[in-house]
């Protein structure tokens, strides 16, 4: 746990820092940054739990080691086989965490994160007008309203500014691409849209259209004039996907994304497995060498062994392999490796001790 603890501070701040990105970007209100790091939390423990199992089985037997103490336990009749059933024993304690986060918390923090990024943009800054501010709108351009009544939704001495449209800015002409419009109404009302975002009906105002610095400017007086404000468009991708939302029932039958992510899913589980395997043989060291000796050999074995997963997963979702050989390929290896390692002692235990 302690181990965990740590390795999430770590990884966290790394997802803050996207998350603040994304809020940089609009495509997270800053709000929900920290609700989103919470939701997201349970898929962070999904590979730091596997890692932090690593590290405390060779932290905790390397500990032994160095203080002689499993000379002592060795002695006493424990042998390799036991100490490898009980480090097994602890991890599948750990596997089974991973599981229920992998199979069930996970998907549906996931499930959360998209309801509130879809919800976020009804529930943003335009969704409700506050007098005297400015309110950026999301294709361009600025709205402000100097008071507002929010029962009949009427609103007075109201201010747009409108860039040029995108296909001006485009064309060849500097004095059409560099157009500006610039409205003012001494009252108008909003109306809500069936589509998304709203309208902004203005009457008895002027409008200005021209290029700033420039001299021929088009002066309309108008009675009555419209304008559409769009929903911000907030894509929930950009945070999780769908088949990392998605539910273990329904990622049976799915397409090739979905069962790269099923295969993932069960990935994890047995990973805590295997590496608690390894991390015995690997926790072997003398006093001179020190608990943390293999330390940096373990790290890399197990970002390794992500990488290759993760590689797989990424290969069976664009359709360029199967799981057997991307994936489970993967895992046969490291257990081919769990074995080589513990083999001799295994063997030598069974030759002396009958496996103890």
């Amino acid at each position: 746990m302690a181990v965990a603890a740590v390795l999430s501070l770590v990884v966290m701040s790394g997802r803050l820092a996207r998350y603040i990105s994304a809020a940089a970007e609009g495509q997270l209100a800053l709000g929900l940054i920290f609700p989103v790091v919470f939701l997201r939390m349970p898929q962070l423990l999904e590979v730091i739990l596997p890692a932090s199992t690593l590290l405390a089985i060779l932290f905790a037997l390397g500990d032994l080691h160095e203080k002689n103490e499993m000379t002592a336990v060795h002695a006493a009749g424990v042998g390799h086989g036991r100490a490898l059933g009980i480090g097994m024993a602890a991890a599948a304690v750990v596997a089974l965490a991973v599981a229920a986060l992998s199979f069930y918390i996970s998907p549906l923090g996931n499930q959360q994160v998209g309801r509130l990024v879809a919800e976020q943009g009804a529930s943003g800054p335009l969704s409700q007008l506050a007098p005297n501010r400015f309110y950026g709108l999301p294709q361009g351009g600025t709205l402000y309203v100097g008071q507002v009544e929010r029962a009949a939704q009427a609103m007075e001495r109201i201010f747009l500014h409108r860039p040029a449209p995108l296909r001006a800015r485009a064309a060849e002409s500097s004095s059409v691409a560099g157009r500006q419009t610039v409205v003012y109404a001494q009252r108008g009302y909003r109306t809500e849209r069936a589509a998304g975002g709203f309208a902004v009906v203005l009457e008895d105002g002027l409008k200005f259209e021209g290029v700033p610095g420039g001299a021929d400017f088009l002066v309309t007086e108008f009675a009555r004039y419209r304008q559409q404000i769009e929903a911000p468009q907030i894509d929930a991708r950009a945070l999780t996907t769908v088949e990392e939302s998605a539910t273990l029932g329904e990622l049976f039958g799915g397409g090739s994304a979905a069962r790269a992510q099923l295969h993932w899913r069960l990935s994890l589980p047995l990973s805590v497995l295997l590496l608690a395997a390894i991390a015995l043989p690997l926790s072997r060291s003398n006093p001179r060498q020190g608990r943390y000796y293999l330390l940096v050999p373990a790290m890399l074995l197990f970002l390794s062994y992500m990488a290759l997963l993760n590689t797989g997963r990424e290969a069976v979702a664009s359709g360029q392999g199967g799981v057997l050989a991307r994936i489970w390929g993967v895992h046969l290896g490291v257990l081919l490796f769990a074995v080589a390692l513990n083999w001799p002692a295994l063997w030598a235990g069974w030759r002396h001790g009958g496996g103890e």
